[in-house]
């Protein structure tokens, strides 16, 4: 594309799962409002004054009360660096929602819009500020795969979604139901919600090369027809320009990260809780600009609670509690933080 155009006749739809990385490496423009045709409309660029434009993209059950796909996305302006964070929706986030995990705060805001109450909620936790929000629904997810032809991905092993739903293992090609399934699908993961995030990368490679294959101007219409199913308050002008940049990116210029943590349980719920020092140190190196690092101190994301202690049974008159001499050491069991420490001879 020409550098020297001041107009381009652009359509641009944010898309489902790292919806940033569609929009942002598609180009074009709006839906049209009144009756003019997307060759008929033109779209002005607006020029770009920022050094980088995050997102929160978010992919919306069929209740429209969960966030089954969250991701978060830096576009850099001055790098030409996408970067994408992935968060499981079983992230703990603290006990003032129902299950205490983030994927409970779109569908029970408290003040804000669901989307706006997860933004700031994410904002908050990751001390990183964020421009944009952008949404998409199942169904809507479930027709634009079926307009595009299918999406190919590598099914890792048989997937039985639910009896009478299964998808063999293998490269292939699935229609809308079938990428549901895909994207959903955790129960047969050992690492459960990790894994799921696992194939929904894949997924997006495979609806980035599903584009690639119909062609910009089928994949604009595809777009347009599905406008209602997405959200966003990504300012037209905007969007044009970012999809400009964007589509200029290499594959080599998009980096996705998983939210550092491990799984756990808490209130009888499977919950994922977030590593402070690994997180800190990622959201430093790929979504802050140099010279603003956060250290992990201020991050504000939640820490699962300890359990609390069984209480002890009193000791009978047989059993009397044994003393420990000063300068023994650590018992069977006991944690040695520092083995250097103790002596040697």
């Amino acid at each position: 594309m020409a550098g020297g155009f001041n107009k381009f006749r652009w359509l641009l739809i944010p898309v489902l799962l790292g919806v940033t990385v569609f929009f942002l490496r598609w180009p074009g423009a709006a839906v049209p409002d009144g009756p003019d045709s997307p060759g008929e409309r033109e779209m002005e660029f607006e020029p770009l004054s920022a050094k980088a434009v995050t997102v929160l993209g978010c992919g919306i059950d069929e209740t429209g009360m969960l966030t089954d796909v969250i991701i978060l996305g830096r576009f850099d302006l001055e790098t030409d660096r996408i970067s994408l964070l992935q968060i499981p929706r079983d992230t703990y986030i603290g006990d003032g929602y129902v299950t205490g995990k983030i994927n409970a705060v779109y569908g029970h805001p408290k003040g804000d819009s669901g989307i706006q109450e997860l933004k700031t909620l994410v904002e908050k936790q990751l001390q990183l500020p964020i421009d944009y929000t952008a949404t998409i629904t199942l169904s809507g997810l479930r027709s634009m795969v079926d307009a595009m032809g299918g999406v190919e991905v590598e099914v890792p092993f048989q997937m039985e979604y639910l009896p009478g739903m299964v998808l063999e293992g293998g490269k292939q090609r699935l229609n809308g139901e079938q990428a549901e399934w895909f994207i959903r699908y955790r129960k047969g993961y050992a690492t459960g919600d990790i894994g799921r995030l696992g194939a929904q990368k894949e997924f997006l490679h495979g609806v980035l090369d599903a584009v690639r294959r119909e062609g910009r101007l089928k994949s604009i219409q595809i777009l347009l027809d599905h406008a209602g199913e997405v959200k966003t308050d990504l300012p037209l002008g905007q969007m044009a320009s970012l999809a400009n940049r964007a589509y200029q990116v290499p594959d080599s210029g998009v980096e996705f990260y998983l939210l550092p943590g491990r799984g756990t349980y808490h209130n009888g719920y499977s919950v994922y809780e977030a590593d402070r020092e690994a997180l800190a140190d990622l959201l430093n190196e790929a979504f802050r600009p140099v010279g603003e690092e956060v250290p992990p101190s201020q991050l504000e994301v939640a820490a699962v609670p300890l359990p609390p202690p069984e209480p002890e049974e009193p000791a009978s008159e047989e059993e009397q509690p044994i003393e420990e001499s000063a300068g023994e050491g650590n018992l069977p069991g006991d944690l040695i933080e520092n083995p250097s420490a103790f002596p040697t001879d």
